[in-house]
Parts: C-alpha cells; sequence; structure tokens
C-alpha cells in the first residue's frame, strides 16, 4: 500500500509538471521523492484501513450437512403392560428409557452386522412384552422386546442350512432330514433366563401366523406367544430373526358392561353374569326394597409363580417317566421323584412292594394264630399305627415296611360272618404294567369288587384290578 502511494504522488506531480509545459529542475523531483519517503516511513500518513465486514447473522436454517451429522430421536420406547418375571432385567435400564432413545443406543441391544460370532438358535414360547415399529435404522422395520414363557425351548443349529426345511412351527427336534440340532448351551441359556431379549424384524424375516399362513407386522401384538429362529449376537444377546411364528395370540380383554342400578321396589335384575350386591358388600338386601349394584361374578385368580427348576416324574398308569421344565407343568396324576429311573431301577422298586406285602401277609398269619381273627381295623403305610397297636397286644416285635415310592401300602380287614375278621386285602400300586414284568404280578387277582360273601372296610372304589395297577394279596 505504501509503494503504490508513493508511485501515485510521483506521477501526479510528474504530470503536474508536464502539464504546465514547465522545465522541472531533476534536483528538485529528486528532493520531492526524498521528502515523500521521510514521511512514509515516519508513519506520518496511514493506511486507511479496510471497512470491517460485519459478522454473519445466525440463521434459523441448518446446513444439510449439520441435518445430517445431528442425532436423529426415534418414538419413545412403550412402557411395560404387565412386570417381567422375577429375575429378568429389561433390555434397555429404565434409566436409559427415561432420556431420548437414538439409533446408538437400539444399536447396542441389536445384532451387529458380522454373522461370524453369531449362534443359529431356535427360541420356542416367548411371549412378547412390548413392540417398537419403526425404530429409525435401516432395513428394521420393528424391535419385538419379547421374555421366555412356560415351557420355552431353546435350539442351536451347526449352520443356517441345517434348518431348512424346518421351522419354528415345529415344537419338537428336528429330524435327520433336516440337519443336526442340538440343546443350547448354558451361555445362550443363561441370558435368555435373565433378561428381555431384542429380537430385530428387518425386511427380509418371514412373519408367519399359527395354521404357517404368511402374517403382517399389524397381527403381532404385546402378549402373544411366539417362535423365532435366527442368528443371537454372542456380545449383545440381539436376535437379527429370519422367521417369526404366532403361536397364540393374547388373551383378549373382558369387556364389562356398564354399571347398573339393581333391586329397589321394581327388583331390578342384573343381566347374566353380574349378581346383585348392596352397600354392606353383600348379595342379601339389607332392608327390604333396598338399591344395590351389578356386579360380575366372575373372579380372576392370580396366577401362581413357578419356579424354573426342572421336575422329573412318571406316569403310575404307563410307567413313563419325563422331566418337565417347571413343578407347575407336572400333569395331574403323575408322581413326582427325585431323578427318572432306568427300567431295572423301577422293576427293582416294584418287587420290593411285592415282597413287603408278602411279609405283612406272614405277620397277619401269625397274630391270626394268636388271636383267632385278624385286625378289625384298616389302616395305611402313612403310619401303620393301627396294625402297631394290634401287633403289640399280640406280642408281635416287627419294623412295619413303607413303599419305596408313589402310593402308600393299605390293609383292608375283610369277613364273611358277622363276628370274626377272617380275611384281608393288601393293596401296593406297581409303576410297570402287567405286559412290561409279568413276573410281578403273578400273585395279583383281577377283582374290581370284594369276594362272594365278604363285607370289607373302605373296600377301594377302584379295585384291585391289574388294568389299575394294583398289586393285592388277597387271605
Amino acid at each position: 500500500m505504501k509503494k503504490l502511494l508513493f508511485l501515485g504522488i510521483f506521477f501526479l506531480v510528474f504530470s503536474f509538471a508536464l502539464a504546465q509545459n514547465v522545465q522541472v529542475d531533476p534536483n528538485l523531483l529528486r528532493q520531492i521523492v526524498d521528502i515523500l519517503q521521510k514521511i512514509i516511513q515516519s508513519g506520518q500518513i496511514q493506511q486507511v484501513p479496510q471497512q470491517a465486514v460485519p459478522p454473519p447473522q445466525p440463521t434459523q436454517e441448518k446446513s444439510e450437512k449439520e441435518i445430517k451429522e445431528a442425532p436423529s430421536l426415534i418414538p419413545a420406547i412403550p412402557l411395560l403392560v404387565a412386570p417381567l418375571p422375577r429375575g429378568v432385567k429389561p433390555a434397555i435400564p429404565q434409566v436409559q428409557e427415561a432420556k431420548p432413545i437414538t439409533p446408538e443406543v437400539l444399536k447396542s441391544i441389536l445384532p451387529d452386522k458380522d454373522r461370524k460370532d453369531d449362534a443359529i438358535i431356535q427360541i420356542n414360547n416367548l411371549r412378547i412384552t412390548r413392540i417398537l415399529n419403526n425404530p429409525g435404522l435401516q432395513g428394521v422395520k420393528a424391535i419385538f422386546f419379547a421374555v421366555r414363557d412356560t415351557g420355552w425351548k431353546c435350539l442351536m443349529f451347526e449352520s443356517e442350512e441345517s434348518k431348512k426345511p424346518a421351522s419354528p412351527s415345529q415344537s419338537g427336534p428336528a429330524s435327520p432330514s433336516q440337519g443336526r440340532s442340538m440343546p443350547c448351551i448354558l451361555n445362550l441359556r443363561k441370558p435368555i433366563l435373565q433378561r428381555e431379549l431384542a429380537i430385530q424384524v428387518s425386511n427380509d424375516t418371514i412373519l408367519l401366523l399359527r395354521n404357517r399362513q404368511k402374517a403382517k407386522l399389524d397381527d403381532f401384538q404385546v402378549g402373544d406367544k411366539i417362535n423365532v429362529y435366527g442368528f443371537m449376537d454372542k456380545s449383545t444377546y440381539g436376535i437379527d430373526a429370519l422367521i417369526v411364528r404366532r403361536i397364540v395370540s393374547a388373551p383378549k380383554p373382558i369387556e364389562t358392561k356398564p354399571v347398573s342400578k339393581c333391586g329397589g321396589i321394581a327388583g331390578f335384575p342384573c343381566p347374566s353374569g353380574y349378581e346383585c350386591v348392596y352397600e354392606n358388600g353383600s348379595t342379601v338386601p339389607p332392608y327390604p326394597d333396598a338399591m344395590g349394584v351389578c356386579k360380575p361374578t366372575f373372579r380372576i385368580e392370580p396366577k401362581p409363580f413357578c419356579a424354573q427348576v426342572i421336575t422329573p416324574a412318571y406316569n403310575p398308569q404307563t410307567g413313563e417317566c419325563k422331566e418337565f421344565p417347571t413343578p407347575c407343568d407336572v400333569p395331574q396324576g403323575w408322581v413326582r421323584t427325585d431323578k427318572c429311573q432306568t427300567y431295572e431301577e423301577i422293576r427293582n422298586r416294584d418287587n420290593q412292594r411285592v415282597s413287603d406285602l408278602r411279609i405283612l401277609a406272614n405277620y397277619l398269619t401269625l397274630y391270626f394264630v394268636q388271636k383267632g381273627e385278624f385286625p378289625s381295623a384298616p389302616d395305611t403305610s402313612d403310619s401303620w399305627s393301627n396294625l402297631k397297636n394290634a401287633f403289640s397286644s399280640a406280642a408281635l416285635s416287627f419294623d412295619l415296611p413303607t413303599p419305596p415310592n408313589g402310593d402308600p401300602y393299605l390293609y383292608i380287614p375283610c369277613s364273611d360272618t358277622s363276628s370274626v375278621t377272617n380275611h384281608f386285602v393288601l393293596r401296593a400300586r406297581l409303576e410297570q404294567s402287567k405286559k412290561q414284568a409279568p413276573s410281578i404280578y403273578e400273585l395279583t387277582y383281577d377283582l374290581a369288587n370284594p369276594p362272594s360273601g365278604w363285607s370289607c372296610t373302605n373296600w377301594p372304589t377302584d379295585g384291585c384290578t391289574a388294568s389299575n395297577r394294583y398289586f393285592c394279596l388277597i387271605q
């Protein structure tokens, strides 16, 4: 800038001199140039500062780059309709759920794209706890949150091809033609037991109904039971679902009718399924013409909590023994046991029951020799109190037998006269059928009723037939 100013003044003076047609002394011009240089160096001539450019005012519109880089928010995760089972933690902690949910938060509980270390699994009997539609992740339509339900089961597969053509609709193990499968290892079963699972439903996920027809996303509701087949990430335990099948729909809520008055002078009745309850809480009017309120007669009983403990039990009618996931799953009529026994162990147990009854019959015979009749009071091996008192009166010292497992032994006194108890029936339930172990049944009697002329106390209503698996020793 200083050089430009210097040259400008120099040419201005030179042009002015030429314009006046006057001869200019070169020494004079040189002196003028020197003076100008000294003035510039001394700072007496200052640069004109450039006009300050005002800073740009902030605008409300953001650039496209800022919009792309800003974290996007997704709809809030639905709250739990029902509490989770005991010991099960939510997929996202409640502290985090109270904050804005971003895709980064969801990615921490969902499987990543790398499937090299994922496990190919099928989990049956999961219950949906909540559904998050349109989570804001590319290619993901929804996220199902689910927990284990009664009868849940987990299977592992060697590869994705080994599952075909099986599907989650099958409750049993895969056949050899469908590839090899095995129960899930403990490292996979433990998170299923202890946490709410996040199931990723993508555009490629196959959705099925119970009848194996294709389903839509709207067909799935909170409370539905589902089977899931897909890839489980071993780090986040999220599941990338290949197939999701709804096997049981959530029960529909019971529609209650509006409250109406009942009773009174006109005696208004209640509709079907309702009863008239008066102000004292009773269904009986406290005074004539009292008015009441119609209330439902049904009562919702709370479902008992059942511990997740494997419970062995056997069917005394068939001898079949199975392990059930909880004590509540044991069918009615089945007998719990410490473990499922082998065929030899069951046969030995039945042989012991038969041997016990024969020994007991010998002591009853000794009692008859001394007393002239058998004990007149019925008894069971739960306490043997009546037989112990009878044997003590006859000075018989005997440790009465108890059954190794199952129903107690039964003593039934009988008589064919009105005054003397001269017969008896000893009964024990066996676990094996006559077809399985015919030698055990060699002294049984196929009698649904006592012998002709006998009068037996507490004769069993189901008789002593072999079909009922009873060994009956009749004297």
